[in-house]
């Protein structure tokens, strides 16, 4: 079987059609067409079919009312999408910097729940950024966890999904870095916050390294998506790495399924991720489905089956053999050469090092010192990461807070040479 599927963020004439041939297991929209939704559940009624709302404020500072403004913004869609959506996502790739801004964002995903829930609705809650939050942060953020769904992580890597996690295990650790990272969250849950796993997004991202490339004007531009990493790798390498993939999540009862980023968009800057328009990539892609086509296993938690209360949508369980208690399986070692001993080999983008500076298990899987005084803020600020970690700085967590925070990691602007 396979978990892998969709992430659509607009709708194209391409797409009903290859949720048709290929029967993905999930689909993530941000297009919320009615007909289109309709037809793609209509060609395959067995597909989970989630949405996210796109949204310019993600505020979480006053976290009931913020979860409120929310709520009120998805309602008038999510009314008329109840026969075909599962469930809904909250904001996407927030990612606090302070333990005071995780709190608040952990009471935010609480009353989101609650409120969602009061309208019929369920959640899909966090939705972090590859590599994302700080392992430790997640002590903040089980309260809304519990009161939620499902969990939703991104997993990203370049040039290959598995690139960092090989590494890691090279070096005789045990990876799961930054793909399967969702293993290392799994394990940090009390058990009534371990509810089931949505990767929202996975594929190839340069976000998560220094590499740039020359565009047809000569200007320095950084890799993005899949697309960039040609010809060196090619689109029959990016489905191996998602199908090695999907063969580790289907080691995990306790993962639904995980949407490729992205099928079809209409902005510029998701071009170089767009498996939807590379006909190369596309028919590969719709060969690892259909190879994949099985019916989907029960998902559980903890040995107890998750069940779907609404009438109409795909059984995630209750059919098939009793659950067993789920264990976290160790993944094989790969007979990898271990790099040679330098730092950075492959250096991480700026702002990925900096985003997860107190993350030191990350920063030595990248191969990083992991004792640097300084680093570089989300928010683009320099400060002194070990004041900040003892808050030592008065007011500095605070300020940070007040800034605006980058939504997003991935980008294709051009850099001076």
């Amino acid at each position: 079987m396979t978990k892998l599927g969709l992430h659509v963020n607009k709708v194209t004439n391409l797409l009903v059609p290859f949720v048709r041939d290929t029967k993905p297991r999930i689909i993530k929209f941000l297009d919320h067409d009615v007909g289109t939704i309709k037809a793609c559940h209509d060609a395959s009624p067995n597909s989970i079919l989630i949405g996210r709302l796109f949204v310019v404020d993600q505020s979480s500072d006053q976290p009931q009312k913020n979860a409120q403004t929310l709520v009120d913004k998805i309602l008038p869609v999510a009314d008329r999408l109840r026969d075909y959506y599962l469930a809904w996502e909250s904001y996407n790739e927030e990612n606090p910097p302070t333990a005071d801004g995780a709190k608040r964002f952990g009471d935010f995903h609480v009353h989101f729940g609650e409120l969602m829930h009061a309208h019929g609705l369920k959640t899909v809650a966090y939705n972090f950024s590859t590599g994302a939050p700080p392992l430790e942060f997640w002590q903040y953020y089980q309260d809304g966890a519990a009161a939620s769904d499902y969990i939703g992580l991104h997993e990203y890597d370049a040039p290959t999904m598995d690139r960092l996690h090989r590494e890691s295990l090279a070096k005789g650790e045990n990876g799961m870095y930054l793909c399967l990272r969702y293993r290392r969250v799994w394990d940090l849950l009390r058990p009534d916050a371990r509810k089931p796993f949505i990767i929202t997004e996975c594929g190839i991202d340069g976000g998560v390294i220094d590499e740039y490339f020359r565009d047809e004007d000569g200007k320095r531009v950084k890799k993005s998506g899949y697309k960039h990493f040609r010809p060196q790798h090619t689109a029959a390498d990016y489905m191996d790495g998602l199908a090695w993939y999907d063969d580790e999540l289907n080691r995990d009862d306790f993962v639904v399924g995980a949407t490729v980023f992205c099928f079809g968009q209409e902005r510029a800057l998701w071009e170089p991720f767009d498996i939807a328009n590379d006909d190369e990539a596309r028919e590969a892609f719709q060969r690892l489905l259909q190879q994949r086509s099985a019916p989907p296993r029960p998902v559980s938690t903890s040995g107890e089956f998750v069940h779907i209360a609404k009438d109409g949508q795909p059984s995630l369980g209750g059919a098939g053999p009793q659950p067993q208690p789920v264990s976290k399986p160790e993944p094989s070692p790969q007979p990898v050469t271990p790099p040679q001993a330098q730092p950075c080999a492959r250096p991480a983008a700026p702002w990925f090092s900096g985003r997860f500076a107190f993350d030191k298990d990350l920063q030595r899987a990248l191969g990083c010192p992991a004792d640097d005084e300084h680093s570089t803020l989300p928010c683009g600020y320099a400060a002194d990461l070990r004041a900040i970690a003892g808050r030592h700085v008065p007011g500095l967590g605070r300020y940070v807070e007040r800034r605006p925070a980058r939504r997003r990691f991935r980008h294709a602007a051009a850099e001076p040479a």
